[in-house]
């Protein structure tokens, strides 16, 4: 969350949406503060809007005053770059991380909380952190200047199988509802064009 206090700004980049991107992005602008920066407010136990209204609480500004701005992203692309990047992972807290897609989408249609590193990166799809009246920027349709892939393209991108197929509709129907996602054209996408 990075958020501009002069012209009352609230620019929304939830994990796997281009937020490593879109920080050295606007660090360049010593108008925008970066919560990431602040570690007690980046290791908040909360996800999603509750975690934006406690940073907010915490740093004394009413998050009313704030026009809202929620970067989302493809959801199959959402999900795989999860999947990606905690295939380079060995987190103390969870050392282990399902290999194979299917199982790591079963473990995130499980996600109970319990480990916010995995939530944050895995669970809480955009929709998490969306705000009633907010506008909406699709990160594949932005024109981002600044491209930083945290997850080298060493890491492969899974096959989709059939398992993994269903789990995707089913995690993603309420996202791509909210906001106007064709999960098939997605999954076709992803299997015809990032394969």
């Amino acid at each position: 969350m990075i958020v501009n206090d002069k012209t009352k700004e609230l620019l929304i980049v939830p994990m796997k949406c281009g937020s490593t991107s879109f920080r050295k992005l606007y660090a360049k602008d010593k108008d925008w503060f970066d919560f990431s920066s602040n570690k007690q407010l980046d290791r908040l136990p909360f996800v999603g809007v509750e975690k934006i209204h406690e940073m907010f609480r915490i740093t004394k500004r009413d998050i009313n005053q704030y026009n809202k701005t929620l970067i989302i992203r493809d959801p199959v692309q959402w999900l795989i770059s999860g999947f990606r990047f905690l295939q380079l992972m060995n987190h103390p807290k969870s050392p282990w991380y399902p290999k194979h897609l299917a199982k790591h989408l079963n473990k995130v249609r499980k996600d109970k909380h319990k480990d916010l590193f995995f939530t944050d990166h895995c669970c809480a799809l955009p929709d998490r952190y969306y705000f009633q009246g907010c506008k909406i920027i699709k990160l594949e349709e932005s024109n981002l200047s600044i491209q930083e892939n945290v997850t080298p393209s060493r890491i492969a991108y899974p096959e989709l199988d059939e398992s993994a197929i269903q789990l995707i509709v089913q995690l993603t129907e309420d996202y791509c509802e909210l906001f106007g996602y064709d999960i098939e054209k997605s999954i076709k996408y992803y299997m015809e064009e990032i394969l």
